[in-house]
């Protein structure tokens, strides 16, 4: 499947799971993302391309074998992991979407971006979307704890946009200041 992330080695059984795995999120995260209006779904696709080497779910994954004490086989991965690891990369691609309009970025993958190609009102509405289906999806896990944890980094997230909007021409921003908007912005989402 295009833009998986091609791992290493994958003849070890372990590995050639995970690959399985980010098989299924991709499934579940295009299921999820269909729509029966045919503008919805042309967006989506286009912004499918943004997918790149899954990191983000691939953590999801074996963060979920190492808590659950799987001995490397993924087999005690439960459809909870898969759906969570579908979540996070769903997060992920909205804030690609908004960043190329508070970047003003025609490019992103060697293509053209959701703004530059159909406008900032489409891009801000499709990552909106994004964000919106995301926590849909998560709702069927049925985990309020997992809930809550979403809310709490999505504003994380929008707290390190601020924060870098807030200094935007700031040339000599101070180093504690960068790193807080590093943690919020990306770590958040990896932590």
């Amino acid at each position: 499947m295009p833009g998986l992330l091609p791992i290493a080695g994958g003849d070890h059984p372990s590995l050639a799971r995970l690959e399985r795995d980010l098989e299924e999120i991709a499934i579940i995260f295009e299921r999820q993302l269909a729509s029966d209006l045919s503008a919805v779904n042309a967006l989506c696709l286009h912004v499918e391309r943004y997918r790149g080497k899954m990191l983000r779910p691939l953590l999801v994954l074996t963060s979920g074998m190492a808590s659950v004490g799987d001995d490397g086989s993924g087999e005690a991965l439960r459809p909870a992991h898969h759906t969570l690891a579908a979540v996070v990369e769903m997060i992920h691609m909205a804030t690609l979407v908004h960043d190329d309009v508070l970047d003003d970025a025609d490019t992103r993958r060697q293509g053209e971006t959701v703004n530059a190609r159909w406008g900032n009102e489409t891009a801000v509405m499709l990552g909106d979307y994004l964000i919106s289906n995301a926590f849909h999806l998560c709702s069927s896990i049925g985990d309020p704890a997992i809930n809550l944890a979403l809310g709490e980094v999505t504003n994380t997230l929008c707290e390190g946009d601020l924060v870098q909007l807030h200094h935007r021409e700031n040339y000599s921003l101070d180093e504690p200041t960068y790193f807080e908007i590093v943690r919020r912005k990306t770590a958040s989402l990896i932590a």
